[in-house]
């Protein structure tokens, strides 16, 4: 992970267990679901209930496959959904030029940044103590500069 700031790295990444309610809602949310598509209807199809003689062969084969495809989309979801949770967002990286040096302010047209102060000056954070690059913004849950901000926040 070369050209993350070590301290980033070093921190806990999920320290207030409060922050992560709203992951454990989707968790619960999608087991309902899951739950339910299962219980009612994919059991239903298969006619668990029946004896096997009075079962209709169709309907326990058309249970059989939407049960398979369904498990597959499932899979993929949560394998999906702990790669957003897990993956470290990505933050600025220590070196030269991203440390907030007030005596020392670089142009911003050497560096190339779209993005800019209405005055022309490099947009800072004030929580990390570092310059910010391009769609790069301050994460309250994370508390670090997350880059590649793409949502509002």
């Amino acid at each position: 992970m070369a050209g993350y700031a070590r301290d980033a790295l070093d921190r806990p990444r999920f320290g207030e267990h409060s922050k992560l309610v709203p992951v454990f809602a989707v968790i619960m949310t999608i087991f309902v679901l899951y739950s339910e598509y299962v219980l009612i209807h994919g059991f239903r199809l298969l006619q668990l209930d029946l004896p096997p003689t009075s079962r209709v062969d169709l309907e326990v084969a058309r249970g059989v496959s939407e049960l398979s495809f369904f498990h597959v989309f499932a899979a993929l979801l949560m394998y999906c959904f702990a790669r957003c949770i897990l993956t470290h967002p990505g933050t600025i990286p220590d070196g030269d030029g991203w440390d907030l040096l007030l005596e020392n302010e670089g142009n911003t047209r050497e560096i190339g940044l779209i993005e800019t102060k209405h005055t022309g000056e490099r947009r800072q954070c004030k929580w990390c103590l570092k310059y910010k690059p391009d769609r790069c913004h301050h994460c309250r849950v994370c508390n670090m500069c997350i880059l590649r901000t793409t949502i509002a926040l």
